[in-house]
């Protein structure tokens, strides 16, 4: 029944673009990407199969579910970018322990997050 109300009606637009097609058109420039530059980002591979699954099969919980994660990463990158302008510009000798902590867990997560 779902289908046929999709079907009746317009087809959302972001712009001049039709959202669906432009979906699947970045999942696959996301997935080459991902397959280049970092083979090991299975969480990368993972979301743009699931983004091109969703937009291809008109799955909303799925879509959704992407947003919610892609999101959640966007806000904690600019965490980063945060933490990492404040070591920058800030006296090093305030910050000594928690700079080294950060050099010195920062191979391990990078390491936990490709891999899982």
């Amino acid at each position: 029944m779902s289908a046929t109300i999709n079907q009746n009606l317009e087809e959302p637009k972001l712009g001049c673009l039709p959202v669906r097609e432009t979906l699947i058109t970045l999942s696959i420039v996301g997935l080459i990407g991902s397959c280049f530059v970092m083979p090991a980002s299975l969480l990368g591979l993972a979301l743009h199969c699931a983004t091109l699954t969703g937009s291809y099969y008109y799955n909303d919980s799925l879509l959704n579910f992407c947003a919610k994660v892609y999101i959640f990463l966007i806000g904690l990158s600019g965490l980063a970018v945060v933490v990492a302008v404040y070591l920058l510009f800030a006296d090093f000798s305030e910050i000594r322990p928690l700079a080294i902590a950060l050099f010195i867990s920062a191979p391990c997560l990078f390491r936990t997050v490709t891999t899982s």
